[in-house]
């Protein structure tokens, strides 16, 4: 769904979700300068192998990506065993180098995942804006 009105947002796909994962690795950094929060949705379209798990963790750079930690996240993401949805609030994100990724660690016999995984950044004060939007 498309955000309206004024609210300063800025939207980013973090992994398309046209191609399978079948290995650990992680998304590209994006740019959220001015947003020092921001919702991450991560829909998983298909799951298929041998016991198959996919662990996301989102990560954030301070210094436009040349170091990366683990964000502080409103719930932590579980592993992912089957097609669903998880969507979990990134605290603090802050500084105008500031990067926004998923690293993701996937383990099983053949697993493959199929994830489509979007950032939604905004400010504080206009959370119950996003959220009503979303």
């Amino acid at each position: 769904m498309a955000l309206t009105g004024t609210i300063p947002f800025k939207t980013a796909n973090l992994v398309a979700g046209t191609t399978a994962v079948t290995a650990t690795g992680n998304s590209t950094g994006v740019a959220f300068a001015g947003c020092p929060e921001a919702i991450v949705i991560i829909d998983y379209t298909a799951v298929t192998g041998t016991t198959p798990s996919l662990t996301p963790v989102i990560k954030t750079s301070p210094d436009g990506g040349t170091t990366w930690a683990a964000a502080t996240v409103g719930a932590a993401l579980a592993a992912v065993t089957a097609a669903g949805r998880t969507v979990t609030r990134v605290l603090n994100l802050g500084g105008s180098q500031q990067q926004l990724r998923i690293n993701y660690t996937v383990s099983g016999t053949t697993p493959s995942f199929t994830f489509v995984a979007e950032a939604i950044g905004f400010r504080p004060e206009d959370s119950a804006n996003v959220a009503d939007q979303i």
